[in-house]
């Protein structure tokens, strides 16, 4: 358990002389780091329920199969699909963007 503490303590003075030397740049990672993490939950409660909806149109492991989930499925799934389609290629562009302006060099 102190071991952890020890880890977690180093984490956050990393964390700090990262944040200290560039602010901008410990922003925009802190704000990346969010927005995937709300991804992530996203992607997740997304595969459940297209997997339930799979499961109750297409198999009769629970109950037969029936047209009104297939319906539904592909009613949620095409517009899913789109939308994780943009932000995928949403967030590659931001750290596209990101990695661009880090390179730059200020000129003096």
């Amino acid at each position: 358990m102190f071991i952890f503490k020890i880890f977690r303590l180093r984490k956050q003075l990393r964390a700090i002389k990262s944040g200290v030397a560039d602010p901008s740049g410990f922003v925009v990672d802190q704000a990346l780091g969010m927005i995937k993490g709300y991804v992530i939950v996203l992607a997740f409660l997304t595969l459940v329920v297209l997997g339930l909806l799979f499961v109750f149109g297409w198999t009769d492991l629970i109950t037969q199969s029936t047209l009104f989930a297939r319906i539904l499925f592909w009613i949620i799934f095409i517009p899913l699909s789109l939308f994780w389609i943009i932000i995928i290629t949403t967030l590659r562009a931001i750290k596209r963007m990101i990695q661009n302006l880090k390179n730059i060099q200020p000129q003096e």
